[in-house]
């Protein structure tokens, strides 16, 4: 990627992570890819059904600004901006309408710092019209959405306790590798493909001061949604997470133990499940309850399909998941 930007994350290990599924981010990412920014690869049938339900006028005046930048509007007119924030996207929308001019004039000082910019100006001159107009616009995404986000109840769940799994068990770069299309992790930093899907706050560390703070928040809009935030208290990574498109279909998100055990079978089900905490082969043909052999057995057959790995510590046996079984379970949930 050699056009890629760099967001430099410093040692994994040093990391403090926490993750966030505020539902303001996905309405965020949809308010994007609909007005005319960076595509976030929505499916063409959830698309229509949103810019169905979008108002004409509003519409139309912030399309005008997306014209002329990715990201034309600062992140205080959107409802993702606090991944912590209380109230869910209900309260976002209050908060944009409560918005003074002089604390939209200053956030637009902020995002764009070019005085000379005609899209600053814009902006400053009329700073309620946009932001009630932003407000008016993704309260009308976040209704005709509401129902599709009420079906990610399942998928939020199992993010937030695979990335804890992954943390606990020291294979957070697993996470890193599998964030979608539109990054990649190399030498403790991510790369992202579209220079737009990175933005930084003017206070926040340059690229060459990696931030201990990362917030991983799985955006519930699209194949590629992916987008990342620096701001003075940490980043801020948006995803795509896996077993969307059965979502949008209308069917249930499956659970990972059945569908694994129709692809592998129950026991290399339960062998690649147990191998995400790294356990001992003595201690899977326990819980297998099953011969060491047979153990053996199926774990070879696992790692000549390059789904887990066994290493020698001393007299012990470890198993451990490969990128490639993270992937295959990562497609399963």
């Amino acid at each position: 990627m050699k056009s890629a930007t760099q967001l430099k994350l410093g040692a994994l290990h040093q990391l403090s992570v926490r993750v966030s599924t505020h539902p303001g981010f996905s309405v965020r990412s949809l308010f994007t890819d609909l007005l005319g920014g960076p595509s976030q690869g929505v499916p063409p049938r959830v698309r229509r059904r949103l810019r169905a339900a979008l108002p004409p006028d509003s519409t139309h005046l912030l399309q005008s600004l997306f014209a002329h930048a990715h990201t034309p509007l600062p992140c205080l007119l959107t409802t993702g901006i606090d991944p912590f924030a209380e109230g869910g996207v209900e309260a976002q929308l209050a908060r944009i309408r409560d918005l003074s001019a002089e604390a939209v004039q200053s956030a637009v000082v902020a995002h764009i710092p070019d005085p000379r910019s005609a899209l600053r100006e814009r902006l400053y001159e009329h700073p309620l019209v946009f932001s009630a107009a932003a407000a008016h616009v993704q309260e009308a995404i976040w209704r005709a959405y509401q129902p599709l986000w009420q079906r990610t109840a399942a998928v939020r769940d199992r993010e937030t306790a695979r990335i804890g799994t992954a943390l606990v068990t020291d294979q957070f770069d697993l996470v890193l590798t599998g964030l979608g299309p539109e990054c990649e992790l190399a030498d403790s930093s991510l790369f992202f493909r579209d220079p737009a899907r990175l933005h930084r706050s003017p206070t926040a560390p340059s690229s060459t001061e990696p931030s201990d703070r990362l917030v991983l928040v799985p955006l519930f809009s699209g194949r590629t949604a992916t987008a990342a935030c620096t701001v003075r208290a940490g980043t801020l990574i948006g995803y795509p997470p896996s077993g969307l498109v059965p979502l949008w279909d209308g069917a249930e998100a499956p659970a990972a133990s059945n569908a694994l055990v129709l692809v592998l079978g129950e026991q290399r089900a339960a062998i690649l499940r147990h191998s995400i905490r790294g356990t001992t082969m003595t201690d899977l043909a326990n819980r297998l309850g099953c011969s060491p052999a047979t153990a053996t057995y199926h774990c070879a057959q696992l790692e000549r399909a390059g789904l887990v790995q066994r290493l020698r510590q001393g007299r012990t046996v470890r198993l451990r998941l490969t990128i490639r079984g993270a992937h295959l379970i990562d497609l399963l949930l």
